[in-house]
């Protein structure tokens, strides 16, 4: 569970304080690796710009070369780049079986909210 702590720092986005709060052992071992946020965004733009040459012939000679744009790969690493940065809401699915109640389970986001209005109202109540 993460900690109020990380509301208290008011100059940082909710999206970094989450960040900084999840340490995981995958993270650490990419970055060992060389596969870090640095070297994913290089990628990433790379593909936003995707394209390949495009050999125009006469007589069987090459008389002209244009980059075409490859708008699938750029597609894809658009709506990457989207879900990374947050800018999509939360995909979620419901399952329902037959008498039981669905839990869906809390956001990133929504837990560190809940836990705020939690300990909002012990503080309330212990000043009353």
């Amino acid at each position: 569970m993460l900690s109020l702590s990380i509301m208290a720092d008011e100059s940082k986005s909710l999206r970094e304080k989450i960040a900084e709060s999840i340490s995981s052992p995958l993270v650490e071992l990419f970055d060992k690796k060389g596969i870090t946020l640095d070297y994913l965004s290089d990628k990433l733009k790379e593909e936003l710009d995707a394209s390949i040459p495009k050999l125009f012939q006469s007589d069987g000679k090459v008389v002209e070369s244009r980059e075409i744009p490859v708008y699938d790969i750029r597609q894809r690493a658009r709506q990457d780049a989207h879900k990374l940065r947050g800018d999509y809401p939360v995909e979620r699915k419901q399952i329902s079986i037959d008498g039981a109640v669905p839990v869906i389970p809390l956001s990133d986001e929504e837990q560190i909210e809940l836990e705020a209005t939690k300990e909002m109202l012990r503080k309330r109540i212990k000043t009353k």
